[in-house]
């Protein structure tokens, strides 16, 4: 039965690496609501990337922050359902449920229909009252404890033993050492909107399960689906799961929903430990989950449900329909980018209206087969850290020149390899072993399926590539790829140790020191003065303060080889970037700088927008020629809010992982390296559209037959 016209508002279009719900909320009510549906992105702050999804949102306010209190909230709210009538509003952050549940009786008679707990209810589950709430109710849960000093946290750490999880209302870290503890206690306190308790979770080893459950206003359970974890990231995150009918994670979750009392949303943490049939509750959060997307397509949309029982109740309980047994899904990503002026507009407080969908994909089809060049291109996961051949894949769809596009996938749970937008096919290539071995298996896709140019995407595999670079050519392959003594000039301990000119006009070098034991990166922080950085010779940099920090960044770091850590001072000031494709003469042929506005705790870019700095183009166009560089590569800079100096602090030797925005800006990097690649020069325009990148998690349809085809016969085609 079709539904009257409704206008939804949501919450929860924050969170990076860990995304909020508010865009999967969206999705599920796009495709699950039988009825005229408006939705409205209420976002904590303007870069909020999940509300800039193109089809999402018809409409985008910014929140007042949470420590502005009630009444600022409720007078944006009444402005936003005075501008256009909203029928029901659904938080998707801590404070913001906390908020509506202080207001709902308000609202109510605003007409605006909610369904949470009460502010009691909310408050027992957050991260640092959840473990007396579980003795409380006698539910079983992982060993915690409970620091309410930061000097505690080693102590405490050490008493329930590793790894173990680091939790504030900020969030949570996964950690594996005393001094880990600390540091990722110091780091979430220092997020947090407000402080609170830290807490120490002991991390189970186990099956993991999320359990999305839905109470109604009388708290009777209208809907369950629990998800199995399939793949976890390095942080115990799930970002592959299957919907399963486990009876006694049904049982063990609506038991839970029962003694909260509960009304609404609730998702649930659960793990089931090895060797064990008991079930621990590890969290609780009062929000549909980031997966909401499986849940619709396991035929069990909470996210509708929820809305039937928000405004009538609905007589069909959800509980009575069955989500479909092994749906699958892995987390990906959406990015898009976003006209600055309606950025700058909803920075200023006012309404503005979200992105349309595009009328269909790209006419570009990336299995279609025309004359266009044939590119195969690697690093398609999106498991701890986004690989940039996504996108770079994407800004391949969007060249005219651009016939076929395929995946090398070095694992069967690589996200991309099942996105058939981006790639007409996906195959297996070995990640380790002789060279030999991969020019053999690169010889088997080519003879399966022809391709032109390959762009390899990931710094660890450029090596291999490089060598191989004059045998793929024979085969009629061709790519823009550095020599070995180019790739190894820009590795950081040859950038920062000292040999390199600090002074390149338009940026410097940051004073260095390389530190080869724990003694000597205690004296090197020491002697350059806190606050500092501490940087592996790969990646991940970790500030310092103290010479406990010291210690821990090089008991982290140190292992990779080589066994150093680089030292240097802590600069202020605002992230920059400047991707560039340089021609086999070493001449840059396209060069795109971006101010950073969101970054994750890894340092990847979330948001972003293009800035015009030709001074400093010129000189990195400068150092990659004295380098002699040749394909693409990022410079990372900092600009020191002192000084106002650009501070050169990595410089990456492939494409970014938001290569994609090139082609939103105009100039198309990917399609210019590939052009570069066949030795053809094409002169790109100027990059002149005024416009931001933002990306989005997102999940992706899985099937079981897919993941077993590329992992028995190595190849993936899509239609």
């Amino acid at each position: 039965m079709a539904h009257a016209p409704i206008d939804i508002a949501l919450t929860g279009f924050s969170g990076l690496t860990v995304p909020g719900p508010g865009p999967a909320v969206a999705r599920a009510l796009r495709d699950g609501w039988d009825g005229p549906l408006q939705i409205t992105a209420l976002s904590d702050d303007a870069m909020a990337t999940g509300a800039w999804v193109p089809g999402l949102a018809d409409r985008i306010r910014v929140l007042p922050p949470a420590a502005a209190g009630d009444e600022p909230w409720l007078e944006l709210i009444a402005e936003t359902h005075a501008e256009r009538p909203l029928t029901a509003l659904i938080p998707g952050t801590e404070s913001d449920a906390l908020c509506v549940a202080r207001l709902a009786d308000r609202l109510e008679r605003l007409g605006i229909a909610t369904l949470l707990p009460s502010v009691d209810g909310l408050e027992a589950i957050r991260p640092h009252r959840l473990p007396r709430l579980l003795t409380a109710h006698h539910i079983p849960g992982p060993p915690s404890a409970e620091a309410l000093d930061l000097s505690d946290v080693p102590w405490l750490a050490d008493q329930l033993g590793y790894p173990l999880f680091v939790k504030t209302g900020a969030g949570a870290r996964l950690v594996h050492a005393p001094s880990a503890a600390r540091a990722a206690a110091k780091r979430l306190r220092a997020a947090g909107a407000r402080p609170t308790p830290v807490i120490l979770q002991r991390h189970i080893l186990g099956e993991t399960f999320g359990a999305a459950l839905l109470a109604d206003a009388d708290g009777a359970r209208a809907g369950l689906v629990v998800r199995r974890g399939l793949a976890l990231d390095t942080e115990g995150r799930t970002v592959s799961g299957a919907v399963v009918d486990d009876c006694e994670v049904a049982r063990f979750a609506g038991h839970v929903l029962e003694k909260l009392n509960w009304r609404g949303p609730l998702e649930l943490a659960i793990v089931r430990p090895a060797r064990s049939n008991e079930l621990l509750l590890c969290d609780a959060r009062p929000w549909l989950p980031s997966w909401s997307m499986l849940c619709h397509w396991a035929g069990a949309n909470l996210a509708v449900a929820l809305i039937e029982h928000m405004l009538a109740g609905d007589e069909r309980p959800l509980a009575r329909r069955h989500a479909r047994i092994g749906t699958m899904s892995i987390r990906g990503i959406e990015e898009t980018a976003v006209p600055l002026e309606r950025l700058i507009e909803l920075r200023r407080g006012k309404s503005v209206a979200g992105p349309k969908a595009p009328n269909g994909t790209a006419a570009r089809s990336a299995g279609t087969r025309g004359h266009g060049l044939r590119v195969a291109v690697t690093g398609l996961g999106t498991c701890d850290v986004i690989n940039p051949g996504l996108g770079v894949a994407r800004a391949l769809r969007a060249a005219d020149g651009i016939d076929r596009v395929l995946g090398l996938t070095y694992g069967t749970l690589e996200s991309g390899a099942f996105q058939p937008d981006l790639f007409g096919a996906s195959f297996q290539i070995p990640p380790n072993g002789s060279k030999e071995a991969l020019l053999g298996r690169l010889r088997e896709v080519h003879a399966a399926e022809p391709f032109d140019v390959l762009i390899p995407c990931l710094d660890g595999e450029l090596p291999r590539f490089i060598d191989l670079a004059g045998a793929l050519r024979r085969m009629g392959v061709h790519t823009l790829l550095p020599r070995r003594a180019s790739l190894n000039r820009r590795g950081k301990l040859a950038l920062f140790g000292g040999k390199t000119r600090r002074d390149w006009d338009g940026f410097t070098i940051p004073e260095s020191r390389v530190a080869r034991t724990e003694a000597e990166t205690i004296k090197a922080v020491r002697a350059l003065g806190f606050p500092a950085v501490v940087k592996g010779t790969v990646c991940q940099c970790i500030p310092v303060d103290s010479d406990e920090d010291a210690r821990f960044a090089w008991a982290w770091l140190s292992p990779s080889a080589p066994k150093a850590v680089i030292v240097q001072p802590r600069i202020a000031g605002a992230v920059y970037a400047v991707s560039a494709v340089c021609d086999r003469d070493h001449g840059v042929i396209s060069a795109l700088t971006i101010k950073k506005l969101a970054i994750c705790e890894r340092g990847g870019t979330w948001g972003a927008t293009r800035v015009s700095e030709p001074a400093l183009e010129a000189a990195f166009a400068a150092y990659l020629h004295a380098i002699s560089w040749v394909g693409p590569v990022e410079g990372e800079f900092i600009r020191d809010e002192m000084t106002d100096r650009f501070n050169l602090i990595e410089v990456n030797p492939r494409f970014t992982a938001w290569a994609y925005f090139s082609a939103s800006t105009g100039s198309n990097q990917p399609y210019l390296a590939a052009r570069a690649a066949m030795d053809e020069r094409v002169n790109p325009p100027p990059d002149t559209v005024a416009v931001a990148f933002a990306r989005c998690g997102a999940e992706i349809p899985l099937r079981a037959a897919q993941v077993a085809a590329l992992a028995t016969k190595g190849a993936l085609r899509h239609g």
